[in-house]
């Protein structure tokens, strides 16, 4: 349906929209300025690149629109654990190449991060000084890079034989400015192969027995924990266990050290064949969700299970299958949708390795299609998606790709019902000389991302990083709050939503409902640039009145999100 020419009632408001818009790029540091001062993609922002090599990285949010970095780096010959801040707007806020978190003699590595909730962050890693099979050591540092613990870190775990393979969450505990401490789950091999967890306060001091306490009595061997929060101040945490062959075995403690579920754990998945690589995220109000990959056929399944706060599956018993299992699914990747429901991407081999998706809800209802929705399926392979919440019931997706012979770096943005927002089969991201690989993607406000990786550019492996959509592909108006309005709102029924286009374009307006699903289609066609109003008469696709609550409407050109609006309908 073609818009409607501008009506005069509605002028004034849009020329104070645009005020406000030409207001917010003149300010100083406004998000637009940090929009733009990100460089293209051929060129991209250096983490690390320092001698030796840079590996073993890991990444989170910084909670202000710029990302945390902690990787292993063997610029000294032997392997330490540095971390770097980089801002909003692409620059190293720490030291050129990072900060020395764990430098002590002997081997550290296997870093991994969680947020202190007061703006910094407490690093886990494996380390070798004092036994060189590994113990578990951590370190807070403060949002301008001070040590706030021990030189070197403080000690989780010192126990005989080797602990690895550590993961770490929040345990909320932080408030008014004060940090949170950190739960923290690790492989450990003092007495065969089992998972272990130590609680440490904000000052890195244990709260648990001394070197943790074992998740299950369980003697069959235990691997690959994951680990998510419970909101609660516990946790959540998953393991593959070898009994027969390998389950996933999962279980739930408190902030106190009391296993909440059974002493042996419960089974998420006991289905015949291995499953392994397990995934933990939470599931808000009442359980977690869990991801692994799955063998019980003769391809390899992607598989999902929510579990609730008693342990036990509110899905299908043994998990659904993400897609329709006709290949191999490997590596799956989840994010929440935001609405308790979780959005999953992964390795798909069903042509020469594609990126696939799918939106599961709470209910186990696969929202996307029995066989996942394709997120790139250009020609070569595409492998090991990382995805992210866009914070509109959508998702941001990384991978590796090798379309073009060598590795790039590729993304791309979904919305609520799996279509792609941005390019077909993604953006390049990076596209530098020599091999990208090992992407991972966090997501900030604005519906964007950072991407970081392992790059080969200059034949060493080093830590790049670009913030996503690329500034040469996307709109200047993505970051700018306002191109999109409705009056009445709250409305009684029909409402105008207006808009400007910062250039001509295919131009679709949608309205979604509150779980993210498309309601209607209010217009889709070519516009010219400038303001715009369409009316919505508050009736779905199919003509049907659509009931009291919230909704959202999202503008769209050329298959790029512009902006989202809240709207409610109250009859």
């Amino acid at each position: 349906m073609p818009a409607a020419p501008l009506r005069p009632r509605l002028r004034s408001r849009l020329r104070a929209l645009a005020a406000a818009l030409l207001a917010i790029v003149a300010l100083p540091g406004a998000a637009l300025a940090n929009r733009l001062d990100w460089p293209p993609v051929s060129t991209n922002v250096p983490v690390c690149t320092s001698p030796g090599l840079q590996n073993y990285r890991t990444a989170i949010s910084d909670g202000a629109g710029g990302m945390y970095v902690a990787w292993t780096d063997t610029r000294f010959v032997v392997a330490d654990v540095y971390v770097q801040r980089i801002g909003a707007d692409g620059t190293a806020l720490w030291l050129t190449n990072g900060r020395l978190t764990g430098g002590a003699p002997g081997v550290q590595d296997q870093p991994t991060l969680v947020s202190d909730d007061a703006g910094g962050v407490i690093v886990v890693w494996r380390d070798r000084r004092y036994n060189v099979l590994g113990d578990i050591f951590a370190q807070r540092v403060d949002p301008n890079g001070n040590m706030m613990w021990l030189l070197n870190g403080l000690p989780v775990c010192l126990a005989t034989d080797e602990q690895s393979n550590p993961v770490v969450v929040s345990d909320g505990t932080g408030h008014d400015g004060n940090p949170s401490g950190a739960i923290v789950a690790w492989e450990d091999h003092r007495s065969g192969v089992s998972i272990y967890a130590q609680h440490i306060d904000a000052n890195g001091q244990p709260l648990w027995a001394v070197d943790g306490i074992p998740m299950t009595t369980s003697l069959a061997p235990q691997f690959e924990p994951a680990i998510t929060a419970d909101s609660l101040g516990g946790a959540y945490v998953a393991w593959s266990q070898q009994d027969v062959d390998y389950d996933v075995v999962a279980q739930h403690v408190d902030g106190s050290g009391d296993l909440l579920w059974d002493s042996l754990g419960v089974r998420v998945c006991g289905a015949t064949g291995n499953q392994f690589h397990a995934h933990a995220l939470a599931g808000g109000a009442g359980g977690t969700w869990f991801a692994w990959e799955d063998g019980r056929v003769t391809s390899l399944g992607s598989y999902v299970q929510r579990m609730n706060v008693n342990g036990l599956p509110t899905l299908t018993p043994d998990g659904i299958a993400l897609s329709s299992g006709l290949a191999d699914e490997t590596d799956p990747s989840l994010a929440s949708d935001g609405a308790g429901g979780v959005i999953a991407a992964w390795t798909d081999m069903r042509t020469d390795g594609d990126i696939y998706a799918q939106r599961v809800d709470t209910t186990g209802t696969l929202l996307w299609g029995y066989g996942g929705d394709p997120v790139c399926t250009a020609a070569g392979l595409q492998q090991f998606a990382s995805v992210a919440s866009d914070g509109n019931g959508g998702a941001l997706v990384a991978w590796e790709d090798y379309r073009a012979g060598g590795g790039d770096i590729y993304s791309q943005r979904l919305g609520p019902d799996g279509s792609a927002l941005w390019t077909p089969n993604g953006d390049v991201t990076s596209n530098a000389p020599g091999s990208q690989y090992q992407a991972t993607v966090v997501s900030n406000p604005d519906s964007m991302g950072i991407v970081v990786w392992v790059d080969q550019r200059s034949n060493g492996n080093d830590l790049y990083a670009q913030q996503i959509p690329p500034p040469e592909t996307a709109p200047l108006v993505t970051r700018l709050v306002g191109a999109l309005s409705s009056a009445p709102n709250p409305a009684p029924g029909a409402t105008e939503i207006s808009f400007a286009l910062p250039g001509a374009g295919r131009t679709e307006l949608a309205i979604f409902d509150a779980s993210g699903r498309r309601i209607r289609t209010v217009t889709s066609a070519t516009l010219p640039a400038g303001g715009h109003t369409v009316p919505w008469d508050a009736h779905d696709d199919a003509g049907r009145p659509c009931a009291e609550g919230v909704y959202f409407a999202r503008l769209a050109i050329n298959g790029r999100t512009l902006a989202t609006h809240r709207l409610t309908l109250r009859r």
